[in-house]
């Protein structure tokens, strides 16, 4: 899916554009960590099925810190890019989801209870995304 991103910018302008990549490499770490949440629901399922997922190989406490530390890099390209003006500001924005990742690391355990629960917060961080840039955009 980060790739959609490189693609339409690459089949609409006949220009490069740094900041595309940025976004790219936000979505890729963004969407990696929250299949990686996605995974630890399906334990039992992997476990039955012998697939090496990360929530199988890792300690939960080790996955859990990764998983955290990629959330904070992952808006390291925003900042950059809207500092550097290969971004809009506005974009900085997609840092404000930083609070709604951490509200459910530490309600996780309570989240995983109803799965459609969790699939319900780790997707909507992309509906999240598009209405807090829309939102500074027309601030």
């Amino acid at each position: 899916w980060a790739m959609i991103a490189v693609f339409v910018y690459l089949f609409s302008l006949p220009q490069w554009n740094p900041g595309i990549f940025l976004i790219f490499i936000f979505i890729w770490m963004r969407i990696f960590t929250q299949e990686i949440i996605l995974d630890m629901r399906d334990l039992k399922d992997d476990r039955e099925k012998n697939l090496l997922t990360l929530p199988l190989t890792l300690d939960k406490k080790l996955l859990f810190n990764i998983i955290k530390w990629l959330t904070i890099l992952a808006n390291a390209p925003i900042i950059y890019g809207a500092y550097s003006r290969l971004l809009p500001m506005y974009s900085l924005a997609l840092i404000l989801t930083i609070p709604f990742n951490f509200f459910i690391f530490k309600n996780f355990n309570k989240i995983l209870k109803n799965p459609k629960y969790i699939e319900l917060l780790v997707n909507g961080e992309k509906i999240l995304w598009g209405i807090l840039v829309f939102i500074f955009y027309k601030i």
